[in-house]
């Protein structure tokens, strides 16, 4: 599994809530491992998340939570600030990543849906809800995109994966599963096909290593050379990538137009 942050075994795998707080909903995850020797909070890319012993029991955060809620209410509004200020801008149209290049956003007719014409992601004004249909077709797109990068990756090293799954994981970008089954986030295709490349390359390398062990990275690197430039990457741009899609259907900053 790649993640933003670290790889959990299956029983301790992140947990997803919200609670209400500050009078808005927040959505937060649990992590918990054998590391974390006392409960805290921490605020990424990703949002809120909150760390826990592999003792203690899930029920703790929340209590946690409401007993830091300025501190939380301050760094989440920190983090949309930042996903603000550099929301990408084309000719005055929002505008997002789309394998690593930067394209315009924007409603147009014609169209069952959503569809990537004259360098422009276009959406019918037919749809009611133009986030969850982008997303739809996001998911659509990263599937195709990484048929290629597994291929080549299987054929180095032998081994086949036995499901492909596309999801909307907080704090993984893929992960691998005992029975061999590979899970991508769909964010990924917003990433230069590179950085799509690698993370295909470090899943199926879970095939054979499912650790991240010396043996595992040296997997990675025998069949993908650029995974370090790759891996720098997606952590300098995580935010981008985790931004959420509703935003680009919000009116841009004024000074987004200059």
């Amino acid at each position: 599994m790649i993640a933003p942050t670290t790889r959990f075994p299956r029983e301790f795998m992140p947990q997803s809530s919200s609670i209400l707080i500050g009078g808005r909903t927040v959505s937060y995850s649990i992590r918990q491992s054998g590391r974390t020797r006392r409960a805290g909070l921490r605020v990424t890319a990703e949002g809120l998340c909150v760390h826990l012993p592999r003792a203690a029991s899930p029920k703790k955060a929340e209590p946690l939570i409401r007993a830091h809620e300025d501190w939380v209410l301050k760094h989440l509004d920190r983090l949309e600030a930042r996903r603000r200020e550099t929301r990408l801008c084309i000719d005055g149209l929002p505008a997002m990543l789309f394998r690593g290049e930067t394209v315009a956003v924007r409603r147009a007719r014609g169209l069952k849906r959503v569809a990537l014409e004259e360098g422009a992601i276009r959406i019918s004004p037919a749809v009611a809800d133009p986030a969850l249909a982008l997303e739809q077709w996001l998911r659509e797109e990263c599937r195709a995109a990484l048929m290629g990068p597994l291929a080549a990756a299987e054929a180095r090293t032998g081994r086949r994966h036995t499901g492909l799954t596309i999801r909307g994981q907080k704090t993984r970008w893929g992960s691998c599963s005992a029975s061999g089954g590979l899970s991508f986030n769909w964010r990924l295709i917003q990433a230069p096909p590179a950085v799509l490349d690698y993370v295909a390359c470090h899943e199926v390398a879970h095939l054979s290593v499912p650790n991240h062990s010396p043996a595992f990275w040296t997997l990675v690197a025998d069949i993908c050379p650029h995974w370090q430039a790759s891996r720098r990457w997606l952590r300098d741009n995580q935010h981008r990538l985790m931004a959420p899609l509703d935003t680009l259907f919000e009116p841009l900053p004024m000074k987004d137009h200059t």
